[in-house]
């Protein structure tokens, strides 16, 4: 007996190891992945979409739907049902109704939520007479505004409601720290990931003052649209058609995809555009156009080519100093396909595992920022548009000027009106920052508060007026979004020899680039390309 005592404790440490380890691993994986949650879409076109279980953290388990409808989707406590079309656009979020309150956070319980009803912009769970209580078990407490025909707040808006009024101060929004992406701050039914204003104040969150933290990866999409002054666009210039639009869109719009570990070791980062036109993996148009500082990347080459290491999705770059991954695309598409709510999912590899991050794109410049006249000394002389490439401003003639401080006149540039939440078809853009670069010959300078005066009221200074460092952006446009007018202008005089000084440029004589920059806090930019030649 004593020598079977030894081999039986043997036995029975090995059996109980093995059981501890097998409720490690379920552990660690209701903790990494969730619980499963199954559930059906009604509705003839129930298959178009895919299902995201969206955890606070901004991580995302990703579902498709069967041709029957249904789906499986693991969730955590606190995540949200998103659903996505399968097009690739936002289309809103999942809850459970009440008459004027509705549930939408889960509570990360396994089981099946039964039927879903799709409506506009949101979609309801169906409640069963047998099964409501067990249906309503899959869900938190808590709850947000809601109504049977609309839905959320924020519901086929994109999220851009005013909350001010029914949640308190935006400034009350933030205070209270919770600002994840999978967090609905205002409590309008959409998680900041996917809302455009995240504390409804009715400002888009690019141009907000109130500004978010996102989280550990930093996932980041924004766009540019950069022109010669005879290659612009302006609603407030006239002349502007939504074919005009479409052309300058598809030559000159460029969109960068951007993840920066902050303190998570990555080791892959890939893009998943569901069926977008322009970066879906099967037909997708869009052409590499960065980043240059990136090595093996093919500009010019179609994205959803762009597959090194072979796991079915296109690669952004690895990119040190500083460290992050990227790639820019020209996306070749006109406006009907490609909008705010477009959504893109990274497929993030770190040394836990994949970890998947929606992002969604909130809007684009459609226009740019606009000379509308200069003043040299000798009178206001305005810009005609349309123009070619031989009017004055453009690299076959640029315009000759008698002094070294002109006066410049420009219109904000214009992007697409949020569906379902603002009026017309576009949007006068206030908020945005501006700024000044100067091209001397393969140069490129920046200017400083201190160069610029007699600035117009709405621009106010980002620093002290008197500020002698070169920045970017120089001023914040304190206007609010306004519908196109062409009697709303900014303006600003600008030493150009002072600031060329501070450059240790001189500027006797020199022929340079001026471009107008306007641009938000989240790196969406618009340039306009203006040549000049200085007096001697």
């Amino acid at each position: 007996m004593q020598s079977i005592k030894p081999r039986f404790l043997v036995i029975t440490g090995i059996v109980t190891t093995f059981i501890l380890v097998l409720l490690l691993i379920n552990v660690l994986s209701s903790t990494a992945y969730g619980a499963p949650l199954r559930g059906k879409l009604s509705g003839d076109d129930a298959t178009n979409f895919r299902v995201l279980s969206l955890s606070k953290d901004g991580t995302a388990n990703v579902a498709d739907v069967s041709d029957a409808g249904r789906f499986k989707v693991n969730v955590r406590s606190g995540a949200t049902l998103q659903l996505l079309r399968t097009n690739g656009t936002y289309f809103g979020p999942v809850v459970f109704p009440g008459k004027s309150l509705a549930k939408p956070q889960l509570s990360g319980k396994r089981g099946n939520v039964g039927s879903i009803s799709l409506q506009t912009g949101f979609a309801s769970v169906l409640k069963s007479k047998r099964r409501s209580l067990l249906q309503e078990r899959l869900f938190k407490s808590s709850r947000i505004p809601f109504s049977s025909s609309g839905g959320t707040l924020g519901s086929g808006k994109l999220g851009l409601v005013d909350r001010t009024t029914t949640s308190g101060t935006s400034s009350s929004i933030l205070a209270t720290g919770d600002s994840r992406p999978g967090i609905d701050a205002d409590r309008d039914g959409l998680p900041n990931a996917f809302d455009v204003d995240d504390d409804g104040d009715l400002s888009l969150d690019g141009v907000d003052t109130n500004t978010f933290s996102f989280n550990d990866l930093s996932p980041d999409v924004f766009s540019d649209l950069s022109v010669e002054l005879y290659e612009t666009l302006n609603l407030n210039a006239g002349g502007v058609s939504d074919s005009d639009i479409d052309s300058l869109i598809q030559s000159r719009l460029s969109l960068v995809f951007l993840v920066v570990p902050n303190t998570v070791p990555v080791s892959a980062v890939d893009l998943d555009c569901s069926n977008l036109p322009y970066c879906n993996t099967a037909t997708g148009s869009a052409v590499i156009n960065g980043p240059e500082q990136g090595s093996g990347v093919p500009f010019g080459s179609l994205l959803k080519d762009f597959d090194n290491n072979g796991d079915g999705f296109p690669d952004l770059v690895p990119v040190t100093n500083p460290s992050r991954f990227e790639i820019g695309i020209f996306p070749r598409v006109t406006t009907s396909d490609i909008a705010s709510g477009d959504t893109y999912i990274f497929r993030v590899t770190t040394d836990t595992g994949l970890r998947q991050i929606p992002i969604a794109l909130p809007y684009y410049f459609v226009t740019t920022v606009a000379l509308q006249s200069y003043d040299s000394g000798s009178g206001s002389q305005t810009i005609t548009y349309p123009s070619t490439n031989g009017d004055p401003g453009t690299p076959n003639a640029p315009i000759m000027l008698t002094t070294t401080s002109p006066t410049l006149t420009f219109w904000r540039p214009q992007r697409p009106a949020i569906p379902g939440a603002e009026q017309g078809s576009y949007i006068d853009m206030g908020g945005l920052q501006y700024g000044m670069y100067l091209a001397v010959d393969t140069d490129v300078y920046r200017c400083a508060p201190a160069d610029f005066s007699n600035v117009s009221s709405e621009l106010a200074f980002r620093t002290s007026s008197e500020d002698t460092d070169t920045r970017d952006a120089i001023f914040r446009d304190t206007a609010p979004d306004r519908t196109p007018n062409s009697a709303n202008t900014l303006s600003f005089t600008v030493n150009l020899a002072s600031c060329l000084a501070r450059n240790g440029v001189s500027a006797g004589g020199k022929t340079i680039i001026l471009d107008i920059l306007a641009n938000d806090q989240d790196q969406n930019n618009t340039f306009q390309h203006i040549h000049f030649t200085l007096p001697s």
